[in-house]
């Protein structure tokens, strides 16, 4: 008992090491908190405002997370130190260094926003994914073992061995599991690398007239400006977006995710977005959550963007030879709110009826939409022929994918809506949210070539 004792004792993550994590868990919070009930237009600090409950739920969501990751690391020190009996010091500091990284990720990320994203928070980002692979392997491990200790029969004899061998066991387990998730996780850094790539679809709408077939759309969301993406990569997706020479360009929502002050010089690459009917913009979830929506999508009106605010245009027609607009309108445009901008803008939110009302008969209508939850009674109540939607990712990230569907059916690709005439495309998305990593859901540009019936 004595040598077990000691044995455990050796092996016992240090007081002030658990407290260390708490102490950068509780500090990450203690931030938020502040940047939660401060103000900056009013010092007396004591202003209750729609904002401020915003930033209060925000505040116990990121409190709850935190506390969350924070049990799941202990877990996971747990595992791969104490019962593998590692003592060596420089693997234990690294991986606190992770799991400390991890904890700033969520409160500090929109305090560390820059023009181009800080290394230390692409850092933290991926060291909560990291984590949540860890974790994941070692409990897929858990089950596989225990199923095969059961499948064989062991005499007394052999299990007396086996339990002389649980430290060797674990510590395989232990190097099994950090294999995994650090293979999963290099796997996802690398399929955020490089550009998107250029996804090209051919979609028939049967009210489109003839004399625009072929007209191209470029399809642009989910940018996230400000965490881990920056201006350079903005100013490259523009580039790239201007040489496929395109009748339109729509953004359907989460083009920023930061402070305005930290990603506005960046958003100027916008403005150069050329495109012979216009660039089209609707809002997305983090658009509004950022706060400061309505400089936002002023600023996106000074760039020359039109943001469709539960509101629908006429796309025109144009003669063949000159390519200027005819008075023949070819199709509506129309684009919604996300539905969380009710929550955070006065008049704002998804209006489905406000953008479709008093549809002319026989015209096509294309909806943008940041989330696809509109598709159903964009096609059953009003008959839209096409809704462009972002918001999913595909997942980005798999397993998450599967978290989706239950959420929507609608996660990638292009989709009959329903026993409708309708179709909904969903992008992956041009850029992330937070890790800068895409496993099995690769980053796209889209391009979609319309087509009349005939």
């Amino acid at each position: 008992d004595l040598e077990k004792s000691t044995a455990h004792k050796d092996t016992m993550v240090p007081v002030k090491r658990r407290y260390l994590l708490g102490v950068f868990a509780l500090c990450g919070v203690i931030i938020r908190f502040i940047q939660a009930f401060t103000d900056p237009n009013d010092s007396t600090l004591n202003k209750v405002t729609w904002r401020n409950l915003q930033n209060t739920l925000m505040f116990f969501f990121l409190l709850s997370f935190n506390i969350m990751l924070l049990l799941a690391q202990q877990f996971i020190y747990g595992r791969l130190i104490n019962a593998t009996n590692i003592k060596r010091p420089e693997f234990q500091y690294l991986l606190l260094s992770v799991m400390v990284l991890a904890q700033i990720a969520m409160p500090g990320a929109r305090i560390l926003a820059r023009e181009e994203p800080l290394l230390v928070v692409k850092s933290a980002f991926v060291s909560v994914i990291w984590t949540l692979f860890t974790l994941l392997a070692i409990w897929s491990m858990d089950i596989v073992f225990w199923v095969l200790s059961k499948c064989t029969t062991a005499t007394p004899s052999k299990r007396k061995a086996r339990d002389h061998q649980d430290t060797a066991s674990a510590r395989r387990k232990a190097r099994l599991a950090v294999l995994i998730s650090t293979s999963m996780t290099l796997m996802g850094i690398y399929g955020a690398l490089g550009e998107p790539r250029l996804v090209q679809t051919h979609i028939t709408l049967d009210r489109l007239p003839c004399s625009m077939d072929g007209y191209r759309i470029v399809h642009i969301t989910d940018i996230h400006l400000g965490l881990t993406i920056g201006s350079q990569f903005l100013s490259e997706i523009v580039a790239r977006t201007n040489d496929l020479n395109p009748d339109m360009i729509v953004i359907t929502g989460d083009l920023v995710d930061s402070r305005i002050e930290a990603s506005k010089p960046g958003l100027r690459h916008i403005g150069d977005l050329r495109a012979l009917d216009g660039v089209f913009y609707v809002s997305g979830n983090h658009d509004y959550m950022t706060g400061a929506y309505e400089e936002w999508a002023a600023e996106m009106q000074r760039l020359g963007v039109r943001v469709l605010h539960n509101e629908r245009v006429p796309i025109y027609e144009r003669d063949e030879d000159s390519l200027a607009s005819s008075s023949r309108v070819g199709f509506d445009l129309a684009g919604v709110d996300d539905p969380t901008g009710r929550r955070f803008v006065k008049g704002h939110g998804t209006d489905i009826h406000q953008a479709l009302k008093n549809l002319v008969p026989g015209r096509e209508v294309i909806l943008l939409s940041h989330q696809p939850i509109t598709a159903g009674e964009a096609a059953s109540i009003y008959g839209i022929g096409l809704q462009l939607s972002g918001h999913t990712h595909g997942g980005q990230i798999w397993p998450f994918a599967h978290f989706v569907r239950l959420v929507t059916p609608y996660v990638a690709g292009l989709y009959d809506i329903g026993d409708t005439n309708s179709q909904i495309y969903v992008s992956r998305g041009t850029g992330q949210w937070g890790p800068p990593m895409r496993l099995l859901a690769p980053a796209e540009l889209t391009l979609h070539t319309l087509h009349c019936k005939s």
